[in-house]
């Protein structure tokens, strides 16, 4: 569902430390920004495969507006304010999608 990206760094003690040509900072940032590019399209395309199912969220948030949960395929969703929702999980149908910014609804019975 999402890739964890991170440039390596430098441990003191490790023979990975102790190499020669390590990676110049710049080639390694450029290549992280690339990777996470990638996510996000890898993501936004896992999401949408599941547009239109119901997916299970276990509710954890809310803010202002929305109310926010993870599913069981890690698909960050929110839907309409609801505070009643918290630690509870409920069938959700995603509506619309963008990136960290999923909307569904709460699946009627």
């Amino acid at each position: 569902s999402e890739l964890h990206v991170f440039p390596y760094s430098k441990r003191s003690g490790t023979k990975a430390a102790q190499m020669k040509e390590q990676i110049n900072g710049i080639v390694k940032s450029m290549r992280v920004n690339r990777l996470l590019e990638l996510n996000e399209s890898l993501a936004v395309s896992y999401i949408n495969s599941q547009r239109d199912n119901a997916i299970s969220v276990l509710f954890e948030s809310s803010n202002e507006t929305s109310t926010f949960g993870h599913s069981d395929t890690y698909i960050y969703v929110k839907v309409d304010k609801d505070e009643s929702l918290h630690n509870k999980i409920k069938d959700v149908v995603i509506k619309q999608i963008e990136y960290k910014n999923t909307y569904g609804q709460i699946k009627k019975a």
